[in-house]
């Protein structure tokens, strides 16, 4: 029996094999008018960060185990607290033809998120807790008309420091060591995602960023546009929207396609989601998933919202049927979305349910 056809709403599904890791699929943007942001940033010296390498178990969906199979680089901070880390990403012996697919692309950015946990080890995948999402990351592309100098140049704001302050990397060539080379600064307490690509530039010269206008006109040739569009300055938040930096979500939306549309506070396209993107929901009003900061979602055939997932911390965690009947174990770490909670029981879709107790762990 193949689990995943008959019942495919159980499984966290695993995006890569063994030497796989996060694809780097890209998203058309669809803003044809970037708004101006005022930001004021006062500089403050940099740590430098050195990075480190976990080793792990690779589990794929069907409970079915690899020793020591995978790897995940990661970054850790001197102490927990917010604020922007810098990676500055050049290639070692990546994918030739796949970094240059990144550099000459102009129609999306490469998908790059930062994870609480090691990224795939021990049966974590897509559905991992994230750092950052989207929003939050900001992809400068430096020195792209070079082939030769070409890197990437990424910033993370860490709005909620992990307890452990380290934080795994996720994109493609994550896995193997022998990727990229990487420099990576970490800024704590500011946030230089907002910022243009040309402010970044002079902050990370040593200037202060006083106000101003980020200008970011061209954006699609030197940076992430959907992310130097970012309209969520806590400075500069409209009252009536979301503000996902003080309330926490309620659950998560899964995203079935490349069609769902991502609207602005004015009710405008402000892009499309990528089929698997992990999306925090704040709210339900009407028809609309709140995602912070004005943005929603439409409900539709190709959104499901779902509260989080449950995994068991110590030996298995066991579905059952509609019936009431064991139907699948899953080894303990492997996770399963929940998208109700009734009578003491998680349902996992389908009519099928996990049974709560002290060995079942619930996260958004």
């Amino acid at each position: 029996m193949i689990i995943k056809k008959t019942l495919p709403v159980l499984l966290t599904s695993a995006a890569m094999l063994l030497s796989a890791s996060p694809s780097s699929l890209h998203v058309t943007n669809l803003v044809t008018k970037v708004e101006a942001a005022t930001v004021s940033v006062p500089y403050v010296k940099p740590e430098v960060i050195q990075e480190q390498w976990a080793v792990g178990d690779y589990v794929d969906s069907v409970g079915n185990v690899v020793k020591d199979a995978v790897k995940n680089v990661g970054f850790q901070t001197s102490k927990a607290e917010s604020g922007t880390l810098v990676l500055e990403i050049r290639r070692n012996q990546y994918c030739e033809p796949c970094w240059e697919k990144i550099r000459t692309s102009t129609n999306g950015t490469p998908r790059i998120l930062l994870y609480a946990e090691p990224y795939q080890l021990d049966g974590r995948d897509d559905y991992a807790e994230k750092v950052t999402d989207t929003v939050n990351t900001a992809i400068d592309y430096m020195n792209r008309d070079s082939k030769e100098d070409y890197y990437l140049r990424v910033s993370f704001y860490i709005k909620k420091p992990d307890s452990d302050h380290t934080y795994w990397l996720g994109m493609a060539g994550s896995n193997d060591p022998k990727s990229y080379y990487f420099k990576a600064y970490f800024y704590p307490g500011v946030n230089l995602v907002p910022l243009s690509k040309a402010e970044r530039d002079q902050y990370f010269k040593g200037q202060s960023i006083n106000g101003g206008s980020s200008n970011n006109s061209g954006s699609n040739n030197n940076s992430s546009s959907s992310n130097n569009s970012n309209k969520t300055n806590t400075n500069n938040s409209n009252k009536t929207n979301t503000n996902s930096s003080n309330k926490k979500y309620i659950g998560r939306l899964v995203i079935k396609s490349n069609n769902v549309v991502l609207y602005n506070s004015k009710g405008k396209v402000y892009r499309k989601l990528r089929k698997n993107e992990d999306v925090h929901v704040y709210a339900i009003k009407g028809n609309r998933y709140l995602v912070g900061g004005g943005y929603y979602v439409l409900k539709n055939k190709d959104t499901a919202f779902y509260l989080g997932t449950i995994y068991s911390k110590k030996g298995d965690m066991i579905i059952y049927n509609s019936k009431g009947k064991p139907y699948k174990k899953l080894k303990a770490k492997q996770t399963v979305k929940v998208y109700a909670v009734k009578n003491n029981r998680y349902e996992v879709g389908g009519g099928y349910y996990v049974l709560s107790g002290s060995n079942i762990v619930f996260q958004r």
